[in-house]
Parts: C-alpha cells; sequence; structure tokens
C-alpha cells in the first residue's frame, strides 16, 4: 500500500527480522478491568477490541500489559489480580487473536511487565500489598509506606518467568514481545538512579542499572530463539524536577530523574545487548501529563525529546505521545525523528485512524481530545472497561 500524501506512514518496514506492513502501530492499553480477575484467560471481548483496529489497518498491534508471573509481587487485592498475568490460561485466546489480526495483515506484541513496584495503587496497599522496588523507595501513592527491595533470588525468578512467557507466546503464532520498561514502572526504577541504588550487579553505573532488563532479553531470546523480536518501552525523560514535583518544561530545572543524556546513552547499551527496537515516550507518574499527555499538551509532544536517539542508535524508534494527527505523524518519519509511530487513545476515538488517512479521508476522523475520561478516569474510579468519550461504540 502507498498513499502520495503519506507515503512514509504506508511504507513497509522491519523489527529485527519481522516486517510489518506499514509504520502505524497501535500502542499499548490497559484493559484489566476486561480480563477476569483470577482465571488469566483472554475473553472474547478484548480479542474483538484488537482485531477492530487490525480491521482499521495498523501495521502493528501492541497488546496492554500482563505482568509474567505474580508470585515475587503479589499484585492483588482481596484475592483479586490488579493486572492480567500471562499464564497458560490465555493462550487460546491469545492464539486466536494472533490467527484474527493476521488475517487483516497486522502484526501481533504482548506487552511483558515485571510489575508495578513503587507506583502500585493505593487502595491496594491499604489493603495489606507490601510494594517492591528496586531500593528501599517511597510508594509513589503512599509515601509514607517503603517498598521491599527485590533479593537477587527474586530478581533471577523474574527473569526466568520472562523466559518461559517468551516460550509460551512464541510457539501460539504472536509475533513478538514489548517489554515494559517506562513510566517509572519495576524495570525503569532498576534503570533509574534516583530510585535504584543497589550495590549488587543490578545497581551501580548505567549499565549495571540496565542488566535487569538486558538478562530479561537474553533470557526471552535463549527461549525463543535470536529471530524473535524484542522490543523495550523506554522513558526518554523523566520530567521530575524534585520528590513529587514534576515540570511541563524541558529546560529550566535539574532533572531528578533520567535526563536526555543518559537516556540516549542508555538506548545504544540497550541496542548492543539485542533489543530490536525501542519504543520511547517520556514522563513518569510525577510527571502523568508526559506518559499519558491530556487536551493542555500540543500534539506530538514528545517528538523533539525523541529525535535525538535516531542520532545514536541505529535499531529502529517507534515514537508515542499525541500523534493522532496525520500530517504530524507523517511529518515525524519524513524527518527521520522515528521510524514507526505509535497510536493509543486516538484509536480508542477511531479505530478506522489508519484506513481513513490511506484513503485521504483525514476529514471523517473522530479526533482524540485528551480529556482522559473514558480511558482513564472510568477504569480507575469505578473499575469500569476502557471506553471513549467521543466514542461510545469503543
Amino acid at each position: 500500500m502507498s498513499n502520495s500524501n503519506y507515503r512514509i506512514l504506508f511504507e513497509p518496514m522491519k523489527i529485527g527480522s519481522l516486517e510489518i506492513k506499514n509504520r502505524i502501530a497501535m500502542a499499548p492499553v490497559n484493559l484489566t478491568n476486561l480480563y477476569p480477575p483470577q482465571e488469566g484467560t483472554f475473553p472474547p471481548r478484548v480479542i474483538d477490541y484488537y482485531v477492530e483496529r487490525a480491521k482499521g489497518g495498523v501495521g502493528l498491534i501492541i497488546t496492554g500489559v500482563f505482568k509474567v508471573e505474580n508470585e515475587v509481587e503479589n499484585y492483588q487485592k482481596n484475592g483479586i489480580r490488579i493486572w492480567p498475568v500471562l499464564t497458560p490460561n490465555a493462550l487460546p485466546g491469545l492464539a486466536e487473536l494472533a490467527d484474527r489480526v493476521h488475517n487483516f495483515g497486522a502484526k501481533l506484541f504482548i506487552q511483558l511487565s515485571a510489575g508495578p513496584g513503587r507506583v502500585a495503587r493505593g487502595d491496594v496497599i491499604d489493603a495489606g500489598f507490601q510494594p517492591v522496588s528496586s531500593s528501599p523507595n517511597q510508594a509513589f501513592f503512599r509515601p509514607q509506606v517503603t517498598c521491599r527491595e527485590l533479593t537477587t533470588d527474586e530478581i533471577q525468578r523474574l527473569i526466568e518467568a520472562f523466559g518461559r512467557a517468551g516460550q509460551m507466546v512464541a510457539g501460539i503464532g504472536v509475533d513478538g514481545i514489548e517489554i515494559h520498561g517506562h513510566e517509572g514502572y519495576l524495570i525503569d526504577q532498576f534503570n533509574t538512579a534516583l530510585w535504584n541504588r543497589r550495590k549488587d550487579r543490578f545497581g551501580g553505573d548505567l549499565r549495571g542499572r540496565l542488566t535487569f532488563g538486558i538478562e530479561i532479553l537474553g533470557q526471552i531470546k535463549r527461549m525463543t530463539g535470536k529471530n524473535f523480536p524484542v522490543t523495550f518501552r523506554y522513558s526518554i525523560k523523566h520530567f521530575i524536577r524534585a520528590p513529587w514535583k514534576s515540570s511541563l518544561k524541558p529546560e529550566g530545572y535539574e532533572e531528578n530523574g533520567r535526563d536526555i543524556s543518559e537516556s540516549l546513552a542508555g538506548a545504544e547499551i540497550l541496542e548492543k545487548a539485542g533489543y530490536d527496537a525501542l519504543h520511547a515516550d517520556a514522563g513518569c507518574y510525577e510527571a502523568f501529563y508526559w506518559a499519558h499527555p491530556p487536551t493542555y499538551q500540543p500534539d506530538a509532544c514528545t517528538i523533539d525529546l525523541i529525535r535525538g536517539l535516531k542520532k545514536r542508535v541505529s535499531f529502529p524508534i517507534i515514537a508515542a505521545g499525541k500523534l493522532g494527527n496525520p500530517q504530524l505523524a507523517e511529518q515525524a518519519l519524513r524527518e527521520g525523528a522515528a521510524d514507526m509511530i505509535a497510536l493509543g487513545r486516538p484509536l480508542l476515538a477511531d479505530s478506522q485512524w489508519a484506513e481513513k488517512v490511506f484513503r485521504r479521508q483525514e476529514t471523517d476522523i473522530r479526533p482524540c481530545i485528551g480529556c482522559h475520561e473514558g480511558c482513564f478516569r472510568l477504569p480507575a474510579q469505578q473499575s469500569k472497561p476502557a471506553t471513549c468519550s467521543v466514542n461510545p461504540v469503543c
């Protein structure tokens, strides 16, 4: 497929040896409230949700997050799991999903996580959950609670769980894995000096702090083969100016989290380690409005932060961050700021985004307005499935 006005958006590309039909990805969107809390299955409503976006023309679908196990960090409240956990019970539904999105020419990656760490929900902590982290950090939502530092044995158990998860999904038609290493979640807590003060091999300098993510990659590749694509979701800048304080501006303060210069060096390390692509955004829980840009953030708000990656690494860069304007998405690719664009909420607002752009029906696209009402507030505060203020069919 090609379109002269959006030529690069509809060019094929490769992640590792995997060819993808265009440069439009569906970013992970948390569908936690659609999953049965205990069985770990992959329900039909979730399958239908992703298939609808595959019908709409995206080249790559990245699922919402799955924990690889729930023993080291037993993230649950009153016996109910908070995040879906990848178990053998999920495989029949996941295999069906892979087959169905392949029918529309899309590829499927599953996003895997070690867990929330210090950003575990406050109500879950109140119910007795003990949060963990790379070091004894204060819990984000309950600063009076100190997270338990993971032992090296527990870290190794998590690494092995990623390998088992990879082996499970690689055998049923899933095309690749994305490692959930951004936004201040547990893996990102290992990556970042602010939260990682360990003295063992999982801490220290930047290379040491990235060891957890690197060994996760190594274990997955050992279990799946070196040609099975594995990408890393990565915050290019945290925007933390002080504990529990953030900044809307990239400059004019001292970054307490990970700044761009260190993230560029980290990207080089991740590429050398063998990751097949980097999926970049910005922000963390302290700076939620960068990780999930609301109405007042400008379109393409992270692209100028991300574009420096292409000068430092050669593996593909997937850019996220309010790229629902087709002209700006194409421009980002044309200027070489990224190799692929990822859309999350714009595909909630209009599952046919890619098809409408290809057919030059841009004015028919139902735009995301950045309100966070159906995609964040209702799932978080009322335990409802994700929906969309401008698209009730979602």
